[in-house]
């Protein structure tokens, strides 16, 4: 992950379930969900989760790079910023699987099943 920031960073694209890491560059207004409604929005959650991973990846590379430009090793530096790379990776990985979810919910055919997965979806959604 570190080195598909560096690359964002450097001009490239990133694609599939890193593509909202391309955002990374840029301002990022925080989010909030403020009435019962709003947390009830998946698409408002799998937002949250977006937010959440971009944000932990964003500060955990800036602090990596600042330690390398501090003249630390890459080895050293990576070390250093260990758990906070684990818990940006936690934070990818939700999201991954919260828009996979959502994605798979959104074929389901049976009306009662549909509904049923989507409440399941909200609790997932919700728990993380």
């Amino acid at each position: 992950m570190i080195r598909q920031i560096r690359s964002i960073r450097e001009g490239d694209k990133a694609i599939g379930p890193f593509s909202y890491l391309n955002n990374i560059s840029s301002s990022l207004p925080p989010l909030s969900a403020n009435t019962e409604s709003e947390l009830r929005n998946f698409d408002n959650i799998l937002r949250l989760y977006e937010y959440r991973a971009l944000v932990a990846f964003r500060d955990v590379s800036t602090q990596f790079e600042t330690d390398i430009q501090s003249g630390i090793s890459w080895g050293d530096a990576f070390n250093r910023n260990a758990l906070a790379i684990v818990e940006a990776s936690k934070d990818h990985c939700s999201f991954f699987i919260a828009s996979l979810f959502q994605e798979s919910v959104a074929k389901v055919e049976d009306p009662a099943c549909k509904a049923a997965l989507e409440r399941l979806l909200l609790v997932f959604g919700l728990s993380f």
